[in-house]
């Protein structure tokens, strides 16, 4: 088939390279300024193209004139910043496919791993669609589906995801010429996601331990993790915690500081038997507000005189 690939991401890249050993023909990469968060620089996509020799555009604006001239089969685009027009859509043959992962039309939009932690949701699955005018509205192509475990991070959910790029793409490929789509799990109803704001990362004590082990297993890395603040001098930033339940009854306020060692604290919820255990604790120092530093509470000066708010 003759392809173009419009996308910022590494699991593209490397769907892009599969593509290619299956005998397929690239004839534009297109790609601009990722996330940072994408670990993979503009570099990447420029270095993949000169070795295969490639066509490769640096930009946020589609040429339609030029992709019409390349009589292209599909488009297939992942990740791009803008929304791609009619115009482009009706240029390839089959039309402009689109990686999205979550289990379609669940999750149509913004931040949908996210929202599959948030929810509780106990499978998840990356989907290749036809695009159209909307978002992710567009004929499911084929969809694999694949359990999410009891405490999943959303990075380990990306990896995931990422390493399932590349056989979807090649199945949607293929069933694009034999017209036969598979989606396993289809749903009647749409569920629209949005996107999430940072003060949403924000953690509110007065919640449920199992509600703040979920936002901050949504927030961790690729991410900035969830924050709070000690006292209201510092902001902390959480990539780890756990429920624990300690071999004692307590009473305390929420946020309060009730255990503490070299490595972690253990902070009072509104869950009445559990505590909020925390290892991954960081923050921006005064001497470097550019990069976050492991915080070791006893090296602070932290006590169980000290809440989280």
């Amino acid at each position: 088939m003759r392809i173009a690939i419009i996308g910022r991401s590494r699991p593209l890249l490397d769907a892009a390279s599969n593509l290619l050993n299956q005998g397929h023909q690239l004839l534009l990469v297109q790609s601009c300024l990722p996330e940072s968060y994408y670990n993979c620089p503009i570099d990447s996509y420029i270095n993949f193209c000169s070795i295969n020799r490639i066509p490769f555009v640096d930009s946020r604006a589609i040429n339609n004139e030029y992709l019409a001239s390349l009589d292209l089969d599909v488009i297939i685009s992942m990740n791009w910043p803008t929304r791609v027009r009619k115009e482009t859509l009706e240029i390839p043959r089959f039309g402009v496919l689109n990686i999205h992962y979550s289990d379609l039309p669940r999750y149509q939009g913004n931040a949908p791993l996210a929202w599959t932690i948030l929810n509780g949701d106990t499978t998840a699955a990356v989907t290749a669609h036809f695009m159209d005018e909307n978002l992710d509205s567009g004929q499911i192509i084929y969809k694999e589906l694949f359990p999410v475990e009891p405490r999943c991070s959303i990075h380990e959910l990306y990896q995931i995801c990422d390493s399932y790029v590349p056989q979807v793409l090649d199945e949607a490929i293929h069933r694009l010429t034999t017209n036969i789509y598979y989606d396993p799990h289809p749903h009647t109803s749409v569920h629209r996601s949005y996107s999430r704001r940072e003060s949403d990362l924000r953690i509110d004590w007065t919640s449920s331990v199992w509600h703040l082990d979920r936002i901050i297993r949504a927030s961790t890395h690729p991410f900035s993790g969830a924050y709070t603040f000690l006292e209201t001098r510092l902001r902390l930033h959480i990539f780890f915690a756990e429920p624990y339940k300690p071999p004692f009854i307590f009473s305390a306020v929420p946020g309060q500081i009730c255990l503490i060692d070299d490595n972690s604290l253990s902070v009072a919820t509104s869950s009445r038997f559990y505590l909020l255990r925390i290892s991954q604790l960081y923050y921006y120092s005064q001497d470097n507000e550019s990069s976050l530093l492991p915080f070791c509470p006893l090296s602070h000066n932290i006590s169980t005189r000290n809440r989280l708010v």
